[in-house]
């Protein structure tokens, strides 16, 4: 499906405008990438919304329209209200469309029921690395675990992939495994002594 979305330049050192622009239903955000100076946008929320009812993924390419020149982009990255989930503000990463990038692809489990009936399914990664053209990266992978058994194991080698893309991931990582009840819960309790405790701030938001 082919995703098109258009913005409008903003402000972007004058204090409070961003929250004008979202009391206006808009979401402020920058454009960058190569070859381009960065660029703050202000995007329609209502038209940004519809692109992610849609299916728009974490890299679907989007033509970005922006005064009277078009941009292929990539959403990078999306800040949110910690509360109410809302979006404040949206990064956009303009991408050529033949040159390979890197990308994050996230991991679909299939058939989690299935598998729970002969244990746990129990998570390692939910992401895998690939190198490839903006146009061959997927959204996402699927992973089918509904035949697995106790004591089975899945590893990122086992993940199919189209052919055009090159693997960065480590084939040996385990992405998922069976385990019983008892197996998890010592893991857990393992991980909570284990674990060291993270002191600061996440991003803070953009007035």
């Amino acid at each position: 499906m082919a995703f098109k979305l258009r913005g409008q330049t903003r402000e972007s050192s004058v204090k409070g405008v961003n929250s004008k622009l979202r009391a206006e239903g808009k979401i402020p955000g920058i454009l960058y990438g190569k070859n381009i100076d960065s660029q703050p946008v202000a995007i329609d929320f209502k038209d940004f919304n519809s692109l992610m009812n849609a299916g728009l993924g974490a890299n679907s390419v989007i033509t970005f329209e922006l005064g009277d020149k078009n941009h292929s982009v990539m959403v990078r990255e999306l800040q949110r209200d910690q509360i109410k989930g809302d979006i404040l503000h949206i990064d956009l990463q303009r991408v050529s469309m033949t040159d390979e990038m890197v990308a994050t692809v996230p991991i679909w489990l299939v058939g989690e029921e299935e598998a729970n009936k002969n244990g746990i399914v129990q998570t390692q990664i939910k992401e895998i690395e690939v190198k490839g053209l903006p146009n061959d990266l997927p959204d996402h992978v699927q992973v089918d675990v509904s035949s697995l058994e106790l004591g089975d194991a899945l590893y990122v080698k086992d993940v199919n992939l189209p052919e055009k893309l090159e693997l960065l991931t480590e084939e040996e990582e385990l992405v998922v495994s069976i385990v019983s009840a008892q197996e998890e819960s010592e893991e857990a309790e393992e991980q909570e002594i284990t674990e060291p405790e993270v002191i600061g701030k996440g991003k803070e938001e953009e007035e």
